[in-house]
């Protein structure tokens, strides 16, 4: 199995690229052995999707408070203030 080709984002270099474990969320992380900078080729995406942030938005416009908001979506009210 042929692994893909990986480009260090901070200087571009293609080779010399090893894998040096994993994120916390799970992604392999990555050592440039020509600038010793760590990455994740592909990162997972953070936070919630548009959708559901447009859904709270419009709970909080028909009226809700952030703590019936945060109930309804099963998150925190602190993270509905966020």
């Amino acid at each position: 199995m042929e692994t893909p080709e990986l480009t260090c984002p901070a200087c571009g270099s293609s080779h010399r690229q090893t894998k040096e474990g994993k994120t916390a969320f799970g992604s392999q992380r990555f050592q440039c052995q020509d600038c010793k900078r760590y990455y994740t080729p592909t990162p997972k995406p953070h936070g919630y999707s548009a959708e559901r942030r447009q859904f709270a938005l419009r709970l909080y416009l028909e009226g809700n408070n952030f703590r019936r908001i945060g109930r309804l979506l099963e998150v925190a009210p602190q993270t509905v203030i966020n």
